[in-house]
């Protein structure tokens, strides 16, 4: 399990994504720290599409919602919880 200060600083990255519009990114940057490389390259290709479009079509927002949740699962669960507040 990760320590309290890594995910602290986990948290103000996310946060600071957040803040310009940088979910996908986020989200990438969670599944970077648990490991979670199934949720990394999903979220790289939604992000590459998002690119590619230019803009985050409706279908691939609730995509992308789908697979935040699901990685929750593998997440410790008092550290999801504090994610989902910020996600």
């Amino acid at each position: 399990m990760k320590n309290e200060k890594t995910f602290q600083e986990l948290l103000h990255k996310i946060d600071n994504l957040i803040d310009v519009n940088h979910h996908t990114t986020a989200l990438i940057v969670v599944a970077k720290y648990y490991e979670l490389k199934v949720f990394e390259k999903t979220f790289n290709k939604i992000l590459d599409i998002n690119i590619a479009w230019g803009y985050m079509d409706s279908y691939l927002i609730t995509y992308r919602t789908e697979m935040r949740n699901k990685m929750y699962s593998f997440i410790p669960n008092g550290q999801a919880e504090r994610l989902k507040k910020i996600l």
